[in-house]
């Protein structure tokens, strides 16, 4: 935004959410047309005066919309600067979809996907999973190991416990639910889908798995919900609908409506 008049206060920290205000556009940033390089005025030795920085990351809404003023955010360790941008996405199409991207989430696959048409037809499928197992079952054996150690007699685990294991399992399942929910967009576009179907879990308490188990940690470390919430986002970017299905019965029934599937045991 432009400033309203010469004596406006510059922008403060604001501690609750760790983010300045927006910066004033050409006022306060400048930023160079491929967002490589920007120019932030800031105060040093009493004065306000320009500093350069190089800008490292990749803008994939960069000149596909309106820019908006940057916003400069810290998260305690280093500092990022934030270029939104405005844009309308395509509306979806109206009436009944020709074909539907039905996705399964799992906890042994990330995800299976198949291709429905109106009719019933199954055009294509797949399986999709995770590319850090053997990372994230060594984290989880490393937090197990320690738990064995801290917990004696009953004892609880002391605040805190193995907090960098933690944080690294949740940015590894955040990772995860970009890459995975991009790949699913992709292809509901490639196939010439205009919706996308998915099992409303939202709510869903797991009861498999007795307590201390690694089976209990595997349900305690399932992204569903940020897979999920990142394919909604991503398919409103390109225009497809987004169906949250009722959960019941879509593994034991057939899509197909012809009765209960029997399996090999």
């Amino acid at each position: 935004g432009e400033r309203k008049h010469p004596h406006a206060k510059p922008p403060r920290l604001t501690s609750s959410t760790k983010t300045f205000p927006s910066l004033y556009g050409s006022q306060c940033a400048k930023i160079n047309a491929d967002a490589s390089h920007a120019f932030i005025k800031v105060r040093q030795h009493n004065d306000w005066v320009w500093m350069g920085f190089r800008l490292k990351g990749i803008c994939r809404f960069r000149g596909k919309g309106k820019a908006k003023s940057p916003l400069l955010t810290t998260n305690g360790r280093q500092w990022q600067l934030s270029l939104p941008e405005q844009f309308d996405p395509p509306k979806p199409a109206k009436g009944t979809p020709d074909r539907v991207l039905a996705v399964d989430v799992g906890i042994n696959t990330a995800a299976t996907w198949a291709v429905v048409d109106a009719q019933g037809t199954v055009h294509a499928r797949g399986f999709l999973s995770r590319t850090d197992k053997d990372r994230e079952y060594r984290l989880m054996n490393r937090i197990r190991r320690q738990a064995r150690k801290q917990t004696r007699h009953g004892s609880r685990l002391p605040p805190g416990f193995c907090r960098r294991d933690h944080q690294r399992l949740t940015c590894l399942a955040d990772n995860q639910a970009h890459q995975i929910s991009r790949q699913l967009v992709n292809l509901a576009f490639d196939h010439g889908c205009q919706a996308m179907a998915v099992e409303d879990l939202k709510g869903w308490r797991p009861k498999a798995g007795k307590k201390r188990t690694p089976m209990k940690a595997r349900f305690h470390r399932w992204f569903h919900r940020q897979l999920v919430t990142r394919i909604e986002s991503k398919a409103e970017e390109i225009g497809l609908r987004f169906v949250a299905v009722y959960a019941r019965g879509t593994s034991s029934q057939a899509f197909d409506g012809s009765g209960p599937v029997k399996r090999d045991k």
